[in-house]
């Protein structure tokens, strides 16, 4: 069980279905790992065994304030989803497939769920007081910020961002550039979250 805590760390693990069927079998009680975290690999499991209708749900839910581990896990494995599909099949079929399942633009859902992660990475490096939030979900946060722009710098040269997309997008951007040059001066240059930065 260990193990698969330690696969389940990157959304990739969840993408192959030996690792997929083995969370989707675990059966409680646990000795190693907590209730919450059997429930957030089966969560992301759940997910990725859904395929493209999965990722649609996830994606279209409100990026949770503050974003637990969890969630952003989930949110990664979703992402993961969409890359697969779009190397997998021809962008315009998934491009309408998300519109079918979700009745929005999948470059509409992916800004607004970057600008939204953006606000959150900004919490950390406000002049007030952040609220404590482990590191392992600040580096997860930079890593999905990562996910989310390799998958738009693929489908923006064939279907370009409308105007107030963006406009969103591009503020999220430069204020996410700004987070991550404070993650490289505030935060240990060794620590997950300052490479997942970089």
């Amino acid at each position: 069980i260990s193990i698969l805590l330690k696969l389940g760390r990157e959304p990739s693990a969840f993408m192959r279905t030996a690792y997929m069927d083995c969370v989707l079998n675990l059966q409680p009680p646990h000795c190693i790992i907590t209730h919450e975290e059997h429930d957030s690999l089966l969560r992301a499991a759940e997910i990725a065994d859904r395929g493209l209708p999965g990722a649609v749900d996830c994606l279209l839910q409100p990026v949770e304030q503050p974003p637990s581990f969890s969630y952003i896990r989930a949110l990664r494995v979703a992402l993961g989803i969409i890359t697969e599909e779009l190397t997998e099949r021809d962008e315009f079929e998934v491009l309408q497939e998300f519109w079918q399942e979700g009745s929005c633009s999948l470059e509409t859902c992916l800004v607004d769920i970057f600008a939204s992660l953006s606000d959150e990475i900004g919490n950390h490096f406000n002049v007030a007081v952040p609220t404590p939030t482990p590191s392992d979900v600040l580096t997860q946060m930079f890593k999905a910020t990562g996910d989310v722009i390799a998958i738009l710098m693929r489908i923006a040269p064939a279907y370009p961002l409308p105007g107030r997309a963006l406009r969103a997008f591009t503020i999220a951007t430069a204020n996410l550039f700004v987070y991550t040059d404070l993650a490289d001066i505030l935060i240990s240059q060794t620590s997950p979250a300052c490479i997942a930065a970089q």
